[in-house]
């Protein structure tokens, strides 16, 4: 018998280490084709299943074109990623080899989290963040071609002290408005170099700068989208 679901919010970062643990503890004492309990294999890291959970994610966001809900899936993820490997201090690996059940793990939490963010309407960041993507036309993977320099997570502070200084208005709003500027500009790097198949290692570092730093103010995604949306139509 499959574990059961979360009720509320089952794709906050909270809700995502319990499907961690229940999937975990689902493939580690029961073979899913069997009907017949069997010998329980070795656990798998959580190291590895948040390296699993990352590519799933990434891959996601790669492929999903603009679709809002394949962008709150995916940045979700990647966001409940990156807190769980800080607060047990893990650090991410290659996804060249990962085990076998750590991306069973992987799949059946991702799906999770995925089905019920389909099961919503779709959330207006995400929307936003879809429309922002088409608009420099990133619908389509032959329109990925064009690249620039990244910034770079460990200089991120610094580049976001420079566009405040930068700009004009209210301190919050701004804020907001370059925070959500970087991660749009991360996402377009994240799918430009992958479609040239560069390594995207640098681009999911800086969501991950972007991200703490969110969390470190206290915004969710939405207020911070809301916050920047004021932002640009009060200029």
């Amino acid at each position: 018998m499959e574990p059961p679901r979360h009720a509320n919010r089952p794709w906050a970062t909270t809700a995502v280490r319990g499907h961690l643990r229940r999937w975990t503890t689902y493939y580690t004492t029961r073979i899913l084709w069997s009907a017949e309990p069997v010998e329980p294999p070795d656990p798998p890291s959580p190291a590895r299943v948040l390296d699993s959970l990352e590519l799933l994610a990434t891959q996601d966001l790669i492929a999903g074109g603009v679709r809002p809900h394949t962008l709150a899936a995916a940045l979700t993820q990647l966001d409940a990623v990156e807190r769980l490997r800080r607060e047990a201090g893990f650090v991410a690996d290659a996804p060249d080899d990962l085990p076998k059940i750590a991306t069973a793990v992987a799949r059946r939490v991702y799906a999770e989290v995925r089905d019920a963010i389909d099961a919503e309407p779709a959330m207006p960041w995400a929307v936003n963040l879809a429309g922002q993507l088409a608009a420099r036309g990133l619908a389509a993977p032959d329109r990925l071609a064009h690249h620039r320099p990244v910034i770079q997570a460990r200089t991120f502070q610094r580049h976001l002290a420079q566009q405040l200084n930068a700009r004009a208005g209210d301190l919050l709003p701004r804020l907001a408005a370059v925070l959500r500027e970087a991660e749009l500009d991360a996402v377009t790097d994240l799918r430009r170099r992958a479609a040239r198949s560069v390594e995207v290692r640098d681009e999911l570092d800086l969501l991950g700068a972007i991200s703490r730093t969110r969390r470190t103010i206290g915004w969710s995604r939405a207020q911070l989208y809301a916050l920047a949306s004021d932002q640009v139509t009060s200029r």
